[in-house]
């Protein structure tokens, strides 16, 4: 019963000449783009941000801390300067 449905999607995947992934992987191309029609719940539900969990790199840490040295320096503690 599954069977022939699953046949009859690779045939027409393999003949399928718009989109590379589908002709190449005929029935598991579809889970590709299931998953990137989902992706945007997923990452809501469950991964706050693309960033979630990285560091800072170096050069934005030194930027931050030249920054706050210089601010306690003088005594201020708002920046005058782009950041």
């Amino acid at each position: 019963m599954v069977i022939v449905p699953l046949v009859l999607l690779g045939l027409l995947d393999a003949t399928h000449s718009r989109h590379n992934v589908l002709r190449n992987y005929p029935v598991i191309g579809h889970l590709r783009h299931f998953a990137e029609f989902i992706r945007p719940n997923i990452q809501q539900y469950f991964i706050n941000t693309n960033q979630s969990g990285r560091t800072y790199p170096r050069e934005i840490r030194d930027l931050i801390a030249a920054t706050r040295r210089r601010s306690s320096d003088q005594g201020s503690c708002r920046v005058t300067g782009p950041v």
